[in-house]
C-alpha cells in the first residue's frame, strides 16, 4: 500500500489559502510518508475539459488498489475535473481522504440557485473519510447529508521555515494585532481605538492608509513565514463580515461558526493570545487551553483586556509557547490523518 497526498501548484502569496495547503502536504509527506502529486493549476473551464483525462491517466498511473489518496479541498480545479477524478480513483479501487479547508458554498454567497450547502456537502459522498476543521463542521456535514465516515482536526497546524525563532515580549500591553486581506476588513475602520493600540498586517489600499485614525498603526504586508516574527506583543484578533457587531446576515463572520480560520493558527503560533468572537467553532478550543478570551462585539474589546491581570495574561502567553510548538511540528495534522486512516480500516 502507498500513501500520496494531492498538491495542487497554487501561486504562492502573503495570505492564508496557499500556506494551509503547503503545510499539510508537508506533513503528510514528512510525518506520514505520504507521497505528493503534484497537479496543475486549470484556470480555465475549456482547459479543464480538455486537458482533465490526460491529466488525470498520467498523475494516477502508478496507483493499485487499496492506495490511499489524501485530496485536499477545495482543489480549485473545478467540478469537471474534480469528479472524473474521484470517479477514477473508484475504478481503481483506491481509498480517499479528504481534507476539507473550506465550504466555499456557506463562505461565499453563491448565484447559481442549485448550488447550495447540500448540493457541496453531499458531494463529499464520493470520499471514503471527510477530515473536517472542529466538530461544529461534523455537524454540519451530518445536517446537510453526508453519510461517511468524519475524522476531527481541531485547529490548523501553521510550519515555520528555520528562522531565528523569537518569542513574544513577556509582558501585558494593550496592543492588538489584525492579520488578513486589510481590504475587504472594513469592521477596522470603524473602530476608534482609545485605550489600546491596533496594528494591521496585510494588503491595504491608498484609501485605507489616508484613512488610519489614532492608536491605528499599519506595519506592513509579510508572507507567511515572516510574520510570525513581526506579531511581537499583545493579542490576536479574530472577526470578519462586514461591521463591528455580529449581525444574522453577515455571511463571513457567521461562518467562523464552523470554519477554523488560519489566522488563529498564525497567532498562536507567534506565541501570543487570541482573542475571537464568542459563537466562533474555534472559541471552546481558545478557552479549554487557556490562549485566550472571547469577545461578542469589537467594542468589547477594551473591557475584556483590561479586565485580565499581568498574571493571567502571562499564563495565557506560556500556553500558546506550548500550543506553538505543536502547530509548528504538524501535531494536529499528523493526528487526524491518523484517525482517518483507523476509519478506512473500520476502526
Amino acid at each position: 500500500m502507498t500513501k500520496y497526498v494531492m498538491n495542487v501548484g497554487l501561486e504562492q502569496t502573503n495570505n492564508a489559502m496557499s500556506k494551509a495547503k503547503t503545510d499539510v502536504t508537508y506533513f503528510a509527506s514528512h510525518n506520514l510518508d505520504y507521497q505528493p502529486i503534484n497537479f496543475p493549476t486549470l484556470k480555465s473551464r475549456r482547459k479543464r475539459i480538455l486537458d482533465s483525462k490526460k491529466i488525470i491517466r498520467e498523475k494516477l498511473k502508478d496507483f493499485h488498489s487499496n492506495d490511499i489518496f489524501l485530496i485536499q479541498t477545495p482543489t480549485y480545479l473545478g467540478r469537471f475535473f474534480t469528479s472524473m477524478l474521484l470517479k477514477t480513483l473508484q475504478q481503481k479501487q483506491v481509498k480517499t481522504i479528504a481534507f476539507v479547508h473550506d465550504i466555499d458554498d456557506l463562505r461565499f454567497k453563491r448565484r447559481e440557485p442549485w448550488k447550495n450547502n447540500q448540493y457541496e456537502v453531499k458531494f463529499y459522498n464520493n470520499f471514503d473519510v471527510v477530515i473536517v476543521s472542529n466538530s461544529n463542521m461534523a455537524k454540519f456535514f451530518r445536517k446537510n447529508g453526508y453519510k461517511g465516515k468524519i475524522a476531527i482536526l481541531g485547529i490548523f497546524d501553521y510550519l515555520v521555515e528555520e528562522i531565528e525563532w523569537q518569542f513574544p515580549i513577556k509582558k501585558k500591553v494593550n496592543v492588538i494585532n489584525f492579520a488578513g486581506n486589510l481590504k475587504k476588513s472594513e469592521f477596522l475602520w470603524q473602530l476608534n481605538p482609545k485605550y489600546y493600540s491596533l496594528d494591521l498586517f496585510g494588503n491595504i489600499s491608498e484609501e485605507q492608509l489616508k484613512k488610519l485614525k489614532l492608536n491605528v498603526k499599519y506595519e506592513g504586508s509579510f508572507n507567511p513565514n515572516e510574520i510570525v516574527n513581526k506579531v511581537r506583543s499583545g493579542y490576536g484578533l479574530v472577526w470578519d463580515g462586514n461591521s463591528r457587531f455580529p449581525t444574522n446576515d453577515d455571511r463571513l463572520l457567521n461562518y467562523e461558526r464552523v470554519n477554523d480560520p488560519h489566522k488563529v493558527s498564525l497567532y498562536l503560533t507567534s506565541g501570543i493570545p487570541v482573542l475571537i468572537w464568542e459563537k466562533a467553532a474555534l472559541a471552546p478550543f481558545i478557552l479549554k487551553n487557556n490562549v485566550g478570551k472571547t469577545i461578542s462585539s469589537l467594542d468589547d474589546i477594551y473591557t475584556v483586556i483590561s479586565h485580565i491581570t499581568d498574571a493571567q495574561f502571562l499564563q495565557m502567553q506560556q500556553n500558546a509557547e506550548i500550543l506553538s510548538k505543536k502547530l509548528r511540528t504538524g501535531f494536529y495534522t499528523e493526528n487526524a490523518i491518523k484517525n482517518a486512516e483507523k476509519l478506512l480500516e473500520g476502526e
